[in-house]
């Protein structure tokens, strides 16, 4: 189950990228796309019918505007890769995909309980790396790669069911400690300080916390390794 999850994100993430959705987009896909099988079989719908109704949730939940006929042809192309983009109209094919999009978007809504309110560490991580810019010299936290890898590693962590286990906070914390560790940062005065950078960014973080998140975060990585770099279509 945990491959097969990895895999359904990366077709996510693939589809993401050919749609130009924002990060924020993608995350609240993500998110609605494992809120989703916290109660349902992965054999009860078909992935990347799924795939479609959770991005095309996230965007209206976010008043983004994504049209449906680019999710559909942009899933329907990742199936099959040698077909020509579908037409409206009278086209069957997306007729009948463009119905299994608005009816599994129903049963998605239904299966999250109606819990649609995304709270996304974006707008955190966005805070915590400019108060951290505010700590070190001037272009100092640029010149790092700091902030690029750190949105990096938080895209990457949608992999697994993070944005559920963790407060957005929290989640938004180890992303920066993954990425610090990645590039071998440390802020000015750390050792000095009587408190650790992350409870000056948020007073609920604890040294058990950040390990934890450090560990999840970086299992995402290790189960990257083991599957290898891409997924394919179906998700076996």
């Amino acid at each position: 189950t945990e491959s097969y999850h990895f895999k359904a994100i990366s077709v996510l993430t693939e589809a993401s990228i050919k749609l130009d959705l924002d990060a924020t987009t993608f995350a609240g896909a993500a998110t609605l796309y494992h809120r989703f099988y916290k109660s349902i079989s992965i054999d009860d719908v078909d992935p990347h019918t799924l795939l479609m109704s959770c991005v095309h949730l996230a965007a209206k939940l976010l008043d983004k505007s994504v049209y449906s006929r680019d999710i559909i042809n942009v899933f329907y192309q990742t199936l099959h890769p040698d077909k020509e983009p579908l037409e409206g109209g009278n086209n069957q094919v997306y007729n009948g995909l463009r119905q299994s999009l608005a009816t599994c978007e129903l049963f998605l809504v239904r299966a999250v309980g109606f819990s649609t309110e995304l709270q996304l560490p974006h707008p955190h991580l966005l805070y915590q790396l400019s108060a951290i810019a505010d700590w070190m010299p001037p272009g100092a936290l640029r010149q790092s790669r700091l902030p690029t890898l750190a949105w990096s590693v938080l895209r990457d962590s949608y992999h697994a069911p993070l944005c559920l286990s963790y407060p957005p906070q929290a989640l938004s914390l180890g992303v920066i400690a993954v990425a610090m560790r990645l590039i071998g940062l440390r802020l000015p005065g750390e050792i000095e300080s009587r408190q650790p950078w992350y409870r000056a960014l948020w007073p609920e973080a604890s040294a058990g916390l950040m390990d934890r998140l450090v560990t999840d975060i970086c299992r995402v990585y290790q189960l990257d390794q083991v599957l290898g770099a891409g997924a394919p279509a179906g998700f076996n």
